[in-house]
């Protein structure tokens, strides 16, 4: 017999999210598809900007967001 509605609403009120943690994400200017996400700090911010332009050589726009 399936969970009543009352237990099915205790049990998710105990489940937490995790916490999301912020980062650096390089996206397609035109589509914003992701091409990677890097570590939130200044050496993260270089390595997304080096893959970004990396990306570029091959063709399109790139850009590094946070998120």
């Amino acid at each position: 017999m399936p969970p009543s509605r009352e237990s099915s609403l205790q049990i998710l009120g105990k489940i937490k999210m995790a916490k999301k943690e912020k980062c650096y994400v390089v996206i397609s200017k035109d589509k914003k598809y992701t091409y990677g996400a890097f570590k939130f700090t200044p050496e993260g911010q270089k390595q997304a900007q080096s893959y970004a332009k990396q990306l570029k050589g091959d063709g399109g726009e790139y850009l590094v967001v946070e998120k």
